[in-house]
């Protein structure tokens, strides 16, 4: 019977890389940026205080609380490989 099933979590392993390392990597192998974006929300809730940030269509983002200082929390880029 599954009901009593006891679960064990997943082992995770994750790993931070600041912006500068992440930037200074695609350099490193040659791309070039097209663009780098910082936004004010995220789509993870990394600390308990963020809240869902309901401005956002499908409302699975998660934001500072307002009132709070406005971080970036997440960013986007794009890179490619410069044509020959």
């Amino acid at each position: 019977d599954d009901r009593h099933l006891q679960l064990q979590p997943p082992t995770t392993f994750s790993w931070y890389y600041t912006l500068g390392d992440t930037v200074t990597a695609l350099c490193d192998a040659g791309l070039r940026i097209d663009f780098l974006r910082e936004l004010p929300h995220s789509p993870f809730q990394c600390n308990q205080f963020y809240v869902r940030d309901e401005s956002q269509p499908d409302e699975r983002w998660f934001r500072m609380p307002d009132g709070s200082v406005s971080l970036p929390l997440a960013f986007t880029l794009r890179a490619r490989k410069p044509s020959a």
